[in-house]
């Protein structure tokens, strides 16, 4: 009964929290979705390479583990801080790169003038920024097992009891390349320009 408890807590939570996105993303506007959804593959590629990143300089510096990095932290202390805080370093990335690009990204998207069409955009557009914010969220998160069936699918296993969880874990290389599809032949559709009044900038 406890674990029927702890599934139905987790995907009440879950559920709430993708209803906040909907939320947030509806009131933003369709230009700033449009922010959010192409900002959120390019911080994918960024967290990814992030993520190399610090292994690579974890690997490099483990030789030197005894020897002094700088202001008397020695490089074995930075190569265990890099280890346990590598996630924690990537999400505060992303969330300041998202910050930026949210509030100082200069995309201007045309929109059509049709009203109907307008409102068609927008229906399709709110769940694709909320879809684009939970993949990249996924994507450094479980970078690179993602991207490996067999890991994905142990690693989805362990949350049987939530078939929430257990899906969005399992499908996701699925809805990232639907996602990506989707993307591509809406934003295909839309002609990406300056405003009139950055024209003569």
């Amino acid at each position: 009964m406890f674990n029927v408890m702890n599934r139905e807590v987790m995907n009440y939570i879950i559920a709430g929290l993708i209803g906040v996105l909907f939320v947030f993303a509806f009131a933003i506007g369709i230009d700033k979705m449009m922010r959010i959804i192409l900002g959120n593959y390019l911080l994918t590629i960024i967290c990814v390479a992030l993520w190399s990143t610090i292994d690579t300089i974890s690997f490099a510096i483990k030789p030197l583990v005894s020897q002094i990095a700088f202001l008397g932290v020695t490089f074995g202390q930075l190569d265990f801080f890099l280890t346990n805080s590598k996630l924690t370093i990537i999400i505060l990335t992303y969330l300041v790169l998202m910050v930026l690009i949210f509030s100082k990204s200069k995309i201007y998207i045309s929109l059509p003038s049709d009203e109907n069409t307008r409102i068609f955009l927008k229906i399709i557009i709110i769940p694709l920024t909320v879809i684009s914010a939970i993949l990249t969220a996924q994507t450094a998160i479980l970078w690179p097992t993602i991207f490996n069936t067999n890991s994905l699918l142990i690693l989805a296993a362990q949350f049987q009891n939530s078939p929430l969880l257990f899906y969005s874990i399992a499908r996701a290389p699925l809805r990232i390349f639907l996602h990506g599809i989707i993307t591509v032949l809406i934003t295909s559709e839309i002609k990406f320009s300056k405003p009139d009044s950055l024209e003569n900038i």
